[in-house]
């Protein structure tokens, strides 16, 4: 034979088809907050429906159990969320590694800037989210997302090889 492995007729898996989003989303299952800012909030309620549904009864119970006297909640109190419209641009440039032409407010002199950012990976800190990216000159920077004046998601675009 030509070598390889073969499924039995009728096999089949436990598993419940877990997309990707889903499975992505299970990074934030403890916070759903941040999994809507990045528009995750439906794929964490899949998945957390399939994960429960695939759990054996008694299993299933003690997580539900635990579910219900447990509960995470990154951000500070007694303050307002950040407003942050442009961090689905950098969910988007950081995935598919894209440049991001931004406008940026700073806290020094001339606070409005122009920046062109590759963001290597995005942060949540106390309710807070952080773009980490590289700049022109290759030196790593870390931006206040809600501090984005604009970034238009036309402007993301291939980074360079």
């Amino acid at each position: 034979m030509g070598g390889g492995y073969r499924l039995l007729d009728g096999y089949r898996t436990r598993l419940t088809g877990m997309s990707e989003g889903e499975a992505r989303a299970l990074l934030f299952a403890g916070l759903p907050g941040a999994a809507a800012d990045l528009g995750l909030a439906a794929e964490v309620t899949a998945a957390r429906l399939k994960l429960l549904a695939a759990l054996p009864a008694g299993l299933r119970d003690e997580v539900a159990r635990t579910a219900a006297v447990f509960h995470v909640d990154a951000p500070g109190w007694y303050r307002d969320p950040d407003r942050t419209p442009h961090l689905p641009v950098f969910v988007d440039a950081t995935l598919t590694q894209r440049v991001v032409e931004a406008r940026y407010r700073r806290w020094r002199a001339p606070q409005e800037v122009s920046r062109r950012l590759r963001p290597y990976g995005l942060v949540l800190k106390s309710g807070v989210w952080y773009v980490v990216a590289a700049r022109e000159r290759g030196t790593a920077a870390t931006y206040r997302v809600a501090q984005v004046l604009d970034a238009p998601a036309a402007s993301a675009r291939p980074v360079p090889r």
